[in-house]
């Protein structure tokens, strides 16, 4: 469907689709940044940040490259192989 929309318009409006991505990425970026400046930074968070990051983000990122792994498929292909 989006193929569809991208092949039926002129360059004018290929501009603007592409303007818009760019310009709600740039904006919903920015919200999240915000978002987590602001969670980083209240006092309560903060000090539980402190406390117990040094177990928080190796599960965090071990957990992010679990999914990854699982939602990509990667490990019923090394399942395969062995």
């Amino acid at each position: 469907m989006a193929v569809t929309a991208f092949v039926s318009t002129n360059i004018d409006d290929l501009f603007i689709l592409m303007l818009l991505t760019v310009l709600i990425f740039g904006l919903l970026t920015a919200l999240w940044c915000l978002i987590s400046l602001k969670l980083a930074t209240h006092p309560v968070i903060r000090k539980r940040m402190e406390t117990y990051q040094h177990i928080l983000v190796p599960v965090v990122f071990i957990g992010l490259g679990i999914f990854i792994l699982l939602k990509n498929g990667t490990l019923v292909l090394i399942g395969q192989i062995f």
